[in-house]
């Protein structure tokens, strides 16, 4: 390597995003040297601070950094809360934390939340979008991971027939749960589930008008 200046030229060395362009000046026996960042800016940077490590770019990724730091931190804030930050972190507690009420439905089952999730709420926000309203979360598989494949925004009804105490009956080749049934012959979810639990045969229970049922 050739010397300008009584400095190793470091002219075409690339350190991080900094690529040298050319020798500036020279400072109490140190050198700096003109650079171009990949972000399209040029600046001067001192020739130790790019050999060492400490400096790699013109300053922008210390600022994507801190950007990226108050947009996960805004939501943490009282002020500024969003209101799914709560929904976040108690998914998270029903998996980590062992003093959550929840824990042996979720993290004593094994359930965990994705990487993507698990560290940052606002990958959480940009996977799942906001909550229609009367909607929680819910996931599709209930042995499943919380993770952008497996959840979804459901409705209480959508969630009381995915849970894993659900019944299930068929009747004439379609199988739905005791409340989809109930709503789609129009009549209350507990009277079918009364008559199913007091005996009554699926097809008689569902088929029997409520005000002709007898015990």
């Amino acid at each position: 390597m050739k010397r300008i200046h009584n400095f190793k030229d470091m002219t075409g060395l690339v350190f991080g995003r900094l690529t040298v362009l050319r020798y500036s000046r020279s400072i109490k026996n140190s050198a700096w040297w003109f650079c171009e960042c990949s972000c399209g800016c040029e600046c001067e940077i001192h020739g130790y601070a790019m050999r060492s490590g400490h400096t790699q770019s013109c300053g922008c990724i210390h600022s994507e950094q801190l950007a990226a730091r108050n947009s996960r931190h805004k939501y943490a804030t009282r002020k500024k809360r969003h209101p799914l930050y709560s929904v976040w972190k108690a998914m998270k507690k029903r998996c980590y934390n062992p003093n959550s009420k929840f824990w042996n439905s979720y993290g004593g089952k094994g359930v965990k939340v994705c990487e993507r999730w698990r560290t940052s709420f606002a990958n959480f926000l940009a996977d799942m979008g906001e909550r229609p309203e009367g909607c929680s979360l819910d996931r599709i598989d209930n042995d499943g991971d919380y993770c952008p494949e497996n959840c979804r925004w459901a409705t209480a009804s959508q969630q009381a027939n995915n849970t894993s105490a659900t019944r299930f009956f068929e009747l004439n080749g379609t199988k739905k749960s005791i409340t989809q049934w109930a709503e789609h012959f129009g009549f209350p979810p507990k009277t079918l589930r009364a008559r199913i639990n007091s005996g009554w045969s699926f097809e008689r229970a569902i088929t029997t008008p409520v005000k002709n049922a007898k015990p």
